[in-house]
Formats: structure tokens, sequence, C-alpha cells
């Protein structure tokens, strides 16, 4: 509000309570065909004069030109003032005026009182949920920001809103632009949307489930750049095209097939960009090329797909017991769901995963934290990472990305920091939030953009923070809302980076990430809020793991225990990978440059001994062709990445980071225990960057570290001085096309970014 607006209301409302002055009095023009004489006598049933039925040519009605339960609303707001304020508050809000500044002319505002851009109306009974003091806003005070955000060629951030069941447009900047969507079950609306993805078309696949018990749905429904309805497919069932449970945002493929983890049938399916079914691939089990509960899907630059899973233990009835969780692995496969290799883990469960232009691939695992870098026929090429506080060490990394460069990005939410590698796991340098209340700064997720920001989703801080791995600055974006407003958080979760540098972001609303009511929200590179999307909508899948996508666009999804393709329209196009072993958990998916198909397993073996965690390699077509495994028990961890070279950079339990070719041949390995650059306490994310370099986040020293491809530590970002609460930790991480690094700070619902030397740009 203007000093001048201001000035003119306060000595409006003073001169009204002395009486001296009355607005209307009967002798207004009238404006419209409702034969009301003044804004007063129109609509305004609280006091004694009728209400008008007949609406203006604006298509609200009169008076406010807005709802009349509304203006009833506000008339009772100013009712205290004295009678004549209420004529008054008619008066002042003729067309033109905007007190709130929100862009939304009081006539038309439905809370002109209160910044309200959106014009959130949860209830639809005409009153803003921000200005209805009376309404039970317990919805509203909660952003559920599950974790996936999209980017367009053009940098604007699409996120989903699941409070509000819709998605929201934000540009680069972060400026809100644009929302779509609404709950319902009919195409083109939404029950609970959870996960968005985006073709090279700019086509938005938005996979919707239900969060009601008496309804069990999942969907995929896709969209145009516009955000008008194409085409929708699924529901719940084991059939082709069906799902039990989508775990992971549909996987578009460089072939343009969609590929969709459907978690509890233990498979991924793979449509055309239609809709129309290809094939599944896997099917339960722990044999190469099946899943048990498939949960995370990746590709790389060469098409290759890359599939997680986890490996539960079996009781002596030969039933899984899904509380006690022994291993996890990585599957990869090519484009068409042929197994190709694995990697397997006998403590944790993959986190992530990247892979380089080479096929590389770079997998991240914790406990202890560790990076190894594959090549694609699963060959070790290179580990790094180790316990500790030190550059190059984590705590608990949880995200992995790498950039153009190759250079990698590994986020630990306990040191709430996020360190860059090169390709070689060498630190190259890091990013730490330092705000004593922003201690509850990141858990994994994080993105890059074309130009090499990192994007960091922080649920906690309620905000993203961008990091620019060039100047080496961190901004930050986003905040705590009480009342649904736009470009503000609550426990953000998730972020990812299209091609011009827009973010996408997922609002969780409870830091556990239950996906209850989240949202996605789409910003500028500066943070500027742009858009929100994702009304709710009745659900058509369920039990989704994970999903790829390739280079054509064709999605690549784990069902339960299989590996399912679709087009990128949706359409089923084949099962390429099937899992008939109950022994066999599928985790997550991913894809390299080639389009081989990898997917992280683990295979239940009897107790006491611990479930074995492994990543199988298949072709596009889903023929298995190899099992990524070693004698070295950490050998796959929480998070995974790939470069553009297809190396694959893993965080182990040990804290070494391992760079693996896309066959699984260690390259390199490094990293250990400690506060050291190179070292790590807790790391829980990595990225990579279109140079190589390999960013390291280690949750317990609040920093992220650099590393180049071949592990050498380059510098790290210290993120602790932006950091409020001990408590925080670094939930997500990205990097752009130019090297800026963002971070999500869940505690203070902010994102920040940082530049290549670390130094915050904004947040």
């Amino acid at each position: 509000m203007t000093p001048k607006i201001r000035y003119v209301l306060y000595l409006g409302f003073f001169i009204l309570s002395f009486g001296l002055i009355h607005c209307s009095g009967g002798g207004s023009p009238e404006t419209d065909p409702g034969g009301r004489s003044t804004p007063l006598a129109e609509n305004t049933e609280t006091i004694t004069i009728p209400a008008e039925q007949t609406p203006d040519d604006t298509g609200k009605t009169d008076g406010f030109d807005v709802p009349q339960k509304y203006k009833e609303a506000q008339i009772s707001i100013y009712s205290h003032i004295g009678g004549n304020a209420i004529e008054m508050a008619a008066c002042a809000s003729s067309e033109g005026i905007d007190m709130d500044e929100d862009n939304v002319p009081d006539h038309l505002d439905n809370c002109p009182s209160d910044y309200n851009p959106r014009q959130d109306d949860l209830n639809t009974n005409g009153i803003g949920d921000i200005c209805e003091k009376s309404f039970p806003l317990g919805k509203t005070d909660h952003f559920f920001f599950n974790g996936s955000i999209a980017i367009d060629f053009e940098g604007n951030v699409f996120t989903l809103d699941q409070n509000y069941h819709r998605v929201e447009k934000f540009n680069s900047e972060g400026k809100f632009l644009q929302k779509f969507g609404h709950y319902g079950a009919n195409a083109g609306e939404f029950s609970f949307p959870s996960a968005i993805s985006m073709d090279t078309m700019g086509q938005f696949y938005i996979v919707d489930l239900s969060n009601s018990t008496a309804q069990v749905r999942n969907r995929v429904q896709q969209f145009s750049p516009q955000g008008n309805f194409i085409n929708q497919w699924g529901t719940v069932g084991s059939n082709p095209s069906q799902f039990f449970h989508i775990e992971d945002r549909p996987l578009i493929h460089v072939n343009n097939n969609i590929y969709i983890v459907d978690g509890g049938n233990h498979r991924v399916q793979i449509f055309s960009n239609d809709g129309s079914f290809i094939k599944t691939i896997g099917s339960q089990g722990l044999a190469d090329g099946q899943f048990m509960f498939p949960r995370k899907i990746w590709s790389d630059s060469a098409g290759f797909i890359y599939v997680n899973d986890t490996i539960y233990e079996v009781n002596k009835l030969g039933h899984i017991d899904s509380t006690k969780r022994i291993a996890s692995r990585i599957q990869k496969f090519n484009s068409e769901g042929t197994f190709l290799n694995k990697w397997l883990s006998s403590k944790v469960g993959f986190l992530h995963l990247v892979t380089d232009q080479s096929a590389n691939i770079y997998i991240l695992q914790t406990d202890p934290p560790n990076i190894k870098k594959i090549s694609s026929n699963g060959t070790v090429l290179k580990e790094w990472g180790s316990s500790g506080n030190g550059d190059g060490q984590f705590i608990s990394p949880s995200g992995i990305l790498i950039d153009q460069n190759n250079d990698i990005y590994i986020v630990d939410p306990i040191k709430h920091d996020v360190q860059k590698f090169d390709a070689e796991g060498a630190f190259l340098m890091k990013w730490s939030i330092e705000e004593s209340d922003d201690k509850a700064f990141f858990r994994y997720n994080f993105t890059i953009d074309s130009d090499n920001n990192l994007y960091v989703v922080n649920p906690y801080a309620h905000r993203i923070h961008k990091i620019n791995t060039t100047l080496g600055c961190i901004t930050k974006f986003g905040s705590l809302f009480a009342e649904k407003q736009d470009g503000k958080f609550k426990n953000p979760s998730a972020i990812a980076i299209d091609a011009t540098g827009n973010i996408y972001t997922i609002d969780t609303r409870d830091h556990l990430m239950l996906n209850f009511d989240a949202r996605i929200q789409k910003f500028s590179s500066n943070g500027m809020f742009l858009q929100k999307f994702g009304e709710k909508k009745e659900v058509t899948f369920e039990r989704l793991s994970d999903v790829a996508v390739d280079s054509t666009g064709n999605v690549y999804v784990i069902d339960q225990n299989r590996i399912d393709k679709y087009s990128s329209n949706g359409a089923f196009l084949k099962t390429l990978i099937e899992n008939s072993d109950p022994k066999i958990t599928f985790s997550n998916v991913a894809l390299d440059p080639n389009g081989n198909i990898y997917v992280a397993e683990f295979l239940s073996i009897p107790p006491p001994a611990p479930p074995v965690p492994r990543i199988r390699k298949f072709d596009s077509e889903g023929n298995f062709l190899k099992i990524f495994l070693t004698a070295d028990p950490s050998f796959v961890g929480y998070r995974i990445a790939s470069d553009t070279q297809g190396s694959i950079y893993v965080i182990t339990p040990n804290n070494l980071i391992q760079k693996v070719t896309p066959e699984g041949t260690l390259i390199k390995q490094w990293g250990s225990h400690g506060t050291g650059n190179g070292q790590f306490q807790f790391p829980q994310g990595i990225t990579t960057d279109l140079s190589g370099n390999i960013y390291i986040s280690d949750s317990k020293d609040y920093r992220i570290q650099k590393f180049n491809s071949d592990g050498e530590y380059l510098t790290t970002w210290n993120l602790e001085a932006l950091l409020r609460n001990k408590m925080s930790y670094i939930i997500d991480l990205a990097t752009d096309a130019i090297g800026n690094l963002y971070v999500v700070n869940p505690t203070q619902n902010l994102i920040h970014k940082f530049d290549t030397n670390g130094n915050e740009l904004f947040e």
C-alpha cells in the first residue's frame, strides 16, 4: 500500500469516526442495469437493503464487483468503524484502485485488504482465504512440497500446489505468471498431483495420485505448454497401462518415450508420447532385470536407464518384511529395457545417481558416505568421499547432480553444504548456509540449470537456495507462508531446472514428505515467482516407484517389479523388464546417453545376512546386459548421479565417492571420514554439472564440496553461516548451465542461489 493511499484511508476513517461525512447519500450514479443508485445500495444483505441479483458487464455482482458473500464479509470488517465507514469502503473499492498492490483491482479482488495475487478461495465462497478470518485455514497453512518441479526452455519453472490442486508457473526471476487446474476427477483436474516432467516440446506429464482410502487411483495426465489438457492414461491394476503406485516423476527419454516407475507392480512401464503402451521392464524378483519395489529412475545422455530398488528381509514363511530394508541396488538397462549391469550395496539404499556424457555413472551412497564413478560396463573407475566435516567429506549426503562440464555437486543435509567435485572426484569447492535459524537446511533434492546454477530445496526453511557455481555466490527465494502466498514455501523438498534456467520446486507441507498437500511453484533464475500449478484431482496411479525419460521423450516407469515404456504422451508402448522373483525389490531407474537402462534393486537373502543391493544394466529394449556387483559391500549407496559422458558417481556408506563406467567398472574413488577437503561426515546429495564437475553435500558439515571428474577437490561452499537452526539439513540441490548452485532450505522455506565461487546471489 502506498503512503498516499494509507494517508487517505487513515484520514477518511478518522473523519468518518466523528460522523463528519457521508459517502453516498443516494445521489451516486447507477453504472449497471441493476437499478440501484449507489454501490452501497447494491448487494449488501448485511444492511437493510435487499441484495441486487443482476450482475453488470464485468461478470461480477455490483458494489465491490465480487461475490455477495465476500461483500458481506468486507462490510462486517469495516462495520466497527461506523455506519458511514461502510459506504466509504464501498466507494473506495471503485475500479482502478488496488489498495493491497497485488495487481488485482479492488472491485475484482476477493480480499482487497491483503496481498493475494492468486485470489485463493479454498471453500469457493467468494471470500479470499487470506481475508476470511473465520475460515479454518488448516490446509492453507501447509505448503506440501513433495520434490517434483519442471523447467521449460524459456527458463520458466512449473510447480505443483497440492493444497489447491493446480499447477503454478513462475518466470526465471521467481515472478508468478500463471496457474491452472483445480480439484476433480475429470480430464485436466487433479486429486493429488505428486510429480511432474516436461518433454522437449514443453509438454507436461503429471502423476496424479489419490490420498483417499476410499478411492485409489493412479494416472498420468499430459498438458500442452499453455496448460491445456491433451491426454491421460492409467488405472489401478497390474495389466499394461495400469499401475499400483507410481513412485517417481515420469522419465522423458531421449527417444521421446515415457518411462514410469510402477512400484507396487515391481516394474517400469514404457509409453510413447501419445500414451500408447510399448512394453514393461522387469517383474517381481531378485534376478537380473527384475525389481523389488522400484522407486527411482534415471537416464543418461546416451539413453541408458538406471532403476533403483530396495531389497528387504524375507521371513521364514517367505514373506517380504518391508520394515527391514537390508540392501539396495541400481540396475542399468538400454532404452528397450534390456538388462545390462547392476550395482549393489549391502548396507543402505540408493539415494541418487547421475551419468556423464561418456555414459559413466556416479552413485551416491551413505553409511558411511561414498561416491563411486562407474563405467558403462560396471567397472568402478573412481571412488571418493569419507565421513567427516572436511572438504570432500560427508556426514549424510543425499543428492547428486552433474553439470555440462562434468563437475559433480553433492548436497549434505547434516553438514548443510553443497560440495563440488570434478569428474574424477577431486574436491573443487563448497557452499554452506551460515544463518543461525537456517540450520534445518537440506535433505537431498536439488537440480542444475543450463548455466550450471545449482538449486537446492530446503523444506524446513521453506525456501530454495540458488548457487551460482561460477561466481560462488548464493541467493535464496521463498519463505514460510500462512495463507498460501505465491513464491513462499512450507517444507520445500525437491527442485529441478529447465534449459533456460527457470526453477521448479515441490512444496511438501510436511517435513516428513508424506505427500498430503503439495504444489509445484515456478521461479525465474533470480528467484522471481512465476507460476504454480496442480489442482487436486481423482487418482489413477498406485504404487509407482520411479521414472526416467530418454532423449526422445519416452518414459520408463518402475511399476512394482517391472519397467514399462510409455510415449511422451503417456501411451503405453511395452513392458521392457519384468521381475517375477519376490526376493528382488526395484528401487530406482536411470538412463545413460546410449539409452541403456540401469535398475537399482535389492536382492533379499536368508537372514541374518542383509539384502544385497545391486545395479542391473539393460539395453534400450529391456534385454539384460550385466549385473553391477563387487565384493566391496559399500559399492552401492544412497545417491547416484551420472555425467554427460555416461559415468556414474556413487556415494557409498564409508564416505567414499566412486566413479564407475556405464559397464560398472570402477574408474576412480575418493573421500574418507573427516572434515577436511575431500572428506565427508554425512554426504547425502550429489549432482554433476555439464563440465563434469561433481558437487556433494554434507549434512553434518553444512557444506557443499566440488570435485572434478577425477575426484580432485576443487572448492567448498560453506553454508553454515546462512543457517539459523542446528537441526536443519540440506534437502536438495541442483546446478544450472553456467554452474550456479541452487540449494533448498526447508526449515526457513527458502531457496538459496550460489555462484560458482560459493557466493550467495539471492534467496
